[in-house]
């Protein structure tokens, strides 16, 4: 493994949607393409970038036991804490440049990321704190943009929150899922690990469909009924093969990539929604 496979731009890339959501529903048209607009989401990025390189980093010998991920080299393990060291830094020197009141939420964004990889607090298997972990990130994510652009935590405000949070909830379920033989033989506890694979999958279904029908409260007009109906009717057949029955860990993949598929279409309508 590469020392650039450790640069996870893309998950990162992923926690600035709902960040960028919360400072485009509170901005003027213009705001979105200041100084300070990207400002912010440089300060997301790389918040993001520091913790999935934190997690790699501690993830060391996890990682050899999960025929997932490719096994890591050791003699990356220098270079890798140099690499999370430096957007450690990073990210907190741009974080301090945004208002007070993201930056606060920001840094506790971060106290939670490094709370949940750290191998002495490890709370991803305190059951079940990964799942509140991965729901308050989604949501703080919106809410710090929210805020850095001057809005408030009003009712629509708080549903789209409530949206990206069950999404990021039930993403980190259905990975533990994936995870669970490598869990299971490395002695870490998860939720999936105590409920089991069928029930975790029922979990992961009623969070989704949670979060597709917050999607009517965070639209603000008469459509957002109608879209969450749309959403609703769409997930069901897209995947109703997972859903009507707990698949195995392969084809779990392709339930992942298909869901992924249908909330990037809804997010970014709903994004339109707000801008248009």
């Amino acid at each position: 493994m590469s020392l650039l496979a450790y640069f996870r731009l893309y998950e990162s890339l992923q926690a600035a949607v709902p960040a960028l959501a919360g400072f485009l529903k509170s901005s003027p048209p213009l705001i979105p393409f200041s100084v300070a607009a990207a400002v912010f989401l440089s300060a997301v990025v790389s918040q993001q970038l520091f913790l999935y390189t934190y997690n790699d980093f501690c993830d060391f010998e996890r990682d050899r036991l999960n025929p997932r991920k490719e096994p890591s080299a050791s003699r990356l393990k220098k270079p890798v804490t140099a690499l999370a060291a430096f957007l450690f830094i990073a990210s907190s020197f741009l974080i301090s440049l945004l208002p007070i009141r993201s930056a606060a939420l920001a840094w506790g964004v971060q106290a939670l990321g490094i709370a949940y990889s750290h191998p002495r607090l490890s709370l991803r298997t305190r059951v079940p704190m990964a799942q509140f972990i991965h729901f308050a990130v989604g949501a703080g994510y919106f809410l710090i943009g929210r805020m850095a652009a001057g809005g408030s935590w009003e009712r629509g405000g708080l549903a789209a929150a409530a949206y990206f949070g069950l999404l990021y909830m039930s993403g980190g379920l259905n990975n533990e899922i994936l995870d669970l033989e490598s869990d299971r033989v490395a002695g870490l506890d998860s939720l999936a690990l105590v409920l089991g694979p069928s029930r975790a999958l029922r979990l992961v279904v009623l969070a989704q469909v949670l979060a597709i029908l917050a999607l009517a409260e965070a639209w603000g007009d008469r459509r957002g009924p109608l879209m969450a109906l749309a959403g609703t009717i769409a997930y069901t057949l897209s995947l109703r093969r997972w859903i009507f029955t707990a698949a195995p860990s392969a084809p779990q993949e392709g339930f992942r990539a298909r869901y992924r598929m249908l909330f990037s279409v809804l997010s970014a309508a709903l994004i339109a929604s707000w801008v248009a």
